[in-house]
């Protein structure tokens, strides 16, 4: 008996431990949650809209959490346009490695990103390093279709700022980092700036097209959580 109870002790302890340490997760907690976020070009005006669900949250067979996120875009009518985009963002040993799944209009060519972004442990100081990161692409140009990759580098913590959403305030995360991708022969280079909340995942993303001079900013405006 006394064996049981302790076997019991710490089965409970471990799932105990599994759900408080979501506190430290970059990426929603609950299935079903929906971040809306609206696109915005250079001008300020909004171009498209973008709903990301938390469809499933898991853990495999090494004790890690897996996110799958799927999203659905829309043009500035709020009609429906493209496919549905998906991405997996794992959690292991309270690091969240973000996942991205997105589509750019890059000079003329339509490019399809995806892989892991950036990898933020639960504690994030000025000593942190983060690595380089290559993406995988596909990319649409002249009527062609082929493969390239891209490089991620630079990452740079700036510094911490509040973002408020639904009249909630989040403590966030405000980084840099610029992308390299090979296209058509030659290379689109970018620069982005992004914000990034627990419990959320990205708050805010500023794209900077430095070929083309062109930027587009993607904020959060809404959080619908699942009912209990």
């Amino acid at each position: 008996m006394k064996r049981l109870v302790l076997f019991v002790l710490g089965l409970y302890a471990t799932v105990a431990s599994a759900q408080s340490s979501r506190q430290d997760w970059y990426a929603p907690t609950q299935v079903g949650t929906v971040l809306r976020y609206a696109v915005y070009n250079q001008e300020g005006e909004i171009t498209g809209y973008s709903n990301v669900k938390v469809d499933s949250i898991t853990i495999d067979s090494h004790g890690r959490h897996i996110v799958q996120q799927s999203s659905v875009q829309y043009d500035a009518q709020n009609r429906q346009v493209g496919d549905t985009l998906y991405a997996t963002t794992i959690i292991s040993n309270d690091t969240t490695y973000v996942g991205i799944n997105r589509i750019m209009n890059m000079s003329r060519a339509v490019v399809q990103t995806w892989g892991t972004l950036i990898a933020l442990p639960a504690t994030i100081g000025s000593d942190t390093r983060f690595e380089n990161r290559t993406l995988g692409c596909n990319v649409r140009f002249a009527g062609m279709k082929f493969h390239t990759t891209t490089e991620a580098y630079d990452y740079t913590l700036m510094n911490e700022e509040t973002l408020t959403v639904d009249n909630r305030i989040y403590e966030s995360l405000k980084f840099s980092y610029n992308t390299s991708t090979k296209v058509a022969g030659r290379t689109e280079q970018t620069f982005v700036t992004t914000w990034f909340a627990k419990g959320v995942g990205t708050m805010l993303a500023v794209v900077n097209n430095e070929q083309t001079g062109e930027s587009n900013t993607t904020k959060l405006i809404s959080i619908h959580y699942p009912a209990n």
